[in-house]
């Protein structure tokens, strides 16, 4: 079940970083363009694409249990003596 769970986080931050790099590369190629439409695609079509992913990447910070969010903390003992 851990494992389930594990991977569908994982997809899911996979999925940030992919719409965060879509839209990072849609701004680019809106950058060379040079037509008054490329206005358009950075500011729409690239922004929505980073700020979904920015959006997905706060849902899974959010989304994680707690037990994973403490696996980087040190235990009790240690910063009770500490």
């Amino acid at each position: 079940m851990m494992l389930l769970e594990s991977r569908k986080s994982d997809q899911l931050l996979r999925a940030a970083s992919a719409l965060v790099l879509a839209g990072i590369i849609v701004e680019l190629i809106s950058l060379v363009w040079s037509h008054p439409i490329a206005f358009l695609l950075f500011a729409i079509v690239g922004g929505a694409l980073v700020l979904m992913g920015l959006a997905t990447y706060l849902f899974w910070l959010v989304e994680r249990r707690p037990d994973e969010r403490a696996a980087g903390r040190e235990p009790d003992e240690i910063r009770r003596t500490g």
